[in-house]
């Protein structure tokens, strides 16, 4: 029934093309321009950036740029690309929001938070038994200054990283690709397929490892599943240093962490 409302919309081909190429140019070349500023500013102050670490981390903070910064920079995209093909399917296709977000035209909000709790209990219990099976691998440390930045961020950004990969997969190209070869299956399945492999070829790390359109998954020194260089001396909570690297290959937990995981649970 959800597909079927597609044949109710404006489906020329060339809708189809317009949308994408907006979507596209919005996603790699207009929101990109923040952040080729913020790189352009830091080059012309130090040319002697290690572009080497930051090549293979996408870690802001090697080229001296604060973590929560970075990772706004880098969720921009994600940002105007959702605003731009939620406005193209509503004025180019006439497109109702309510029936771009389900199929009886409106959202039912019911399910939408039952399934986040499902996915918060599944997650939380998978989460616990690692920790009771490695309590070794799991450092707490607390950083105001960063945390309560990361958490506004959690909330007023992260959810558009998850609503835009499901409006174009989920939605846009679904309904399309359904119309396309008049078959329910088909899009189901390639769709599928289309989400997975941007998923895996997107997913770069950027101190808070993100992909354009994918999941979060925090690391780093400030919100991090990798111990600190150096064990703490006491139990108290530590906080690391914010130019430090953490080893590769390790694992924990700690109070950011957690927050970018709950929200990262709800919203995808």
């Amino acid at each position: 029934m959800y597909c079927e409302q597609a044949y109710k919309d404006k489906n020329e081909w060339w809708r189809y093309f317009v949308t994408l190429s907006a979507v596209l140019f919005v996603y790699f070349i207009l929101g990109a321009i923040p952040l080729y500023i913020v790189l352009s500013v830091k080059f012309l102050q130090n040319d002697d950036l290690d572009l080497e670490t930051f090549n293979e981390t996408f870690d802001p903070a090697t080229l001296g740029i604060d973590q929560n910064t970075g990772l706004i920079l880098f969720l921009i995209p994600a940002v105007l690309s959702f605003i731009a093909l939620l406005l193209m399917m509503i004025y180019i296709h006439g497109k109702r929001i309510g029936d771009i977000a389900s199929a009886k035209g409106s959202i039912r909000w019911s399910r939408l938070f039952f399934g986040a709790f499902v996915w918060l209990v599944m997650l939380a219990g998978a989460e616990i038994f690692f920790a009771y099976q490695n309590p070794e691998n799991y450092f707490f440390f607390y950083d105001s200054a960063k945390f309560i930045p990361l958490v506004l961020i959690a909330v007023l950004l992260i959810p558009f990283q998850a609503w835009s990969e499901e409006l174009l997969f989920r939605s846009y190209l679904m309904r399309g690709i359904g119309i396309l070869f008049n078959s329910r299956i088909i899009p189901l399945i390639t769709t599928s397929i289309l989400f997975g492999l941007e998923n895996r070829s997107a997913n770069i790390s950027v101190s808070a490892s993100t992909s354009p359109l994918g999941n979060v998954t925090p690391h780093g020194p400030m919100a991090s599943f990798r111990p600190p260089p150096s064990e703490p001396t006491t139990k108290q909570p530590q906080a690391m240093p914010s130019r430090a690297t953490p080893p590769k290959g390790s694992c924990h937990s700690d109070g950011t962490t957690i927050t970018w995981w709950v929200f990262n649970m709800v919203t995808s």
